[in-house]
C-alpha cells in the first residue's frame, strides 16, 4: 500500500538496498503514525532510520539512527529535510 502524497526512492550500495519515503505530517502523532505504517511495512529491514520536522516554525524536530553509529542516519535524514521545500 502507498500512501496518495508518499514519495519513495530506491538505491542499491554495495549490495545493501536503501530505501528513501516521505511524506507530509502536520504533526507528531501523523509524523509517528507514518514511521509505524514504514516499518510494518518493511519489518524484515535491519534498520529504518527516521527523522520529522513539525509544529509552528519547524519547532520540533527528531531523529533516529535505529541501532546504526550515532549520528550516521537519522541527523544526515534530518538535514536533509531541513534542506528541502517540502518542510
Amino acid at each position: 500500500m502507498r500512501l496518495k502524497n508518499e514519495f519513495r526512492k530506491e538505491t542499491v550500495i554495495q549490495k545493501s538496498r536503501f530505501i528513501a519515503c516521505a511524506t507530509v505530517a502536520k504533526s507528531e502523532e501523523e509524523a509517528k503514525a507514518y514511521i509505524d505504517y514504514i516499518r510494518d511495512e518493511f519489518r524484515d529491514a535491519t534498520h529504518v532510520c527516521t527523522a520529522y520536522i513539525v509544529g509552528e516554525n519547524n519547532a520540533y524536530q527528531k531523529s533516529n539512527d535505529n541501532h546504526e553509529p550515532a549520528g550516521t542516519a537519522g541527523i544526515p535524514i534530518l538535514e536533509a529535510i531541513r534542506l528541502s521545500p517540502m518542510k
